[in-house]
């Protein structure tokens, strides 16, 4: 007789045992459910804080990215197709870089049958080619500054390296 009361006292502790288990996994699944609650509340707060004008922050439509072809390195100046075009090099640290950006945007507003691309002499990309001599071989290019350049077939057929000069070239151009 006291092996069956062993037996089933055993099956007892075994089935007591699992009870406490299932309450621990409720509590652990209760506990999940509230932390992702209050993140999903933190990230609807901050994110309605970050963009208070947009009304939906769900239903943010993804912007196209344009392609902008009036900005080019340096690297790719010979390479804007055959044809005439002009490309005006604008080292920004320079007083009159603001006065050039601004007539060569002028330039580009309106329909123009040659072409002007610009290129920010002090872009990183860029940096190796200013120097404190210009320098206007195809494989060397070299800009001390400012300079307007006339190309024709990808071939460099005038410089204009004064800012004044430039300006003055753009202002004949835009009439």
């Amino acid at each position: 007789m006291t092996k069956k009361k062993v037996t089933k006292t055993k099956k007892q502790a075994s089935t007591v045992k699992s009870v406490p288990e299932i309450n621990d996994l409720k509590k652990l699944g209760i506990l999940i459910i509230v932390i992702v609650l209050i993140l999903a509340v933190i990230y609807l707060c901050t994110a309605k804080f970050e963009h208070p004008d947009d009304s939906d922050i769900f239903n943010n439509s993804l912007q196209t990215a344009k392609i902008q072809y009036k900005e080019i390195m340096i690297g790719t100046i010979f390479q804007q197709g055959n044809g005439d075009y002009y490309v005006l090099v604008i080292d920004d640290k320079d007083p009159f870089a603001d006065m050039l950006t601004k007539a060569a945007e002028t330039y580009q507003e309106q329909e123009h049958k040659v072409k002007l691309y610009t290129v920010d002499l002090n872009n990183i990309f860029n940096k190796s080619s200013k120097a404190k001599k210009s320098n206007f071989e195809k494989d060397n290019l070299k800009f001390k500054g400012n300079t307007l350049l006339t190309i024709k077939d990808k071939e460099i057929i005038e410089t204009i390296e004064d800012s004044t000069k430039i300006n003055n070239k753009l202002s004949e151009l835009n009439k």
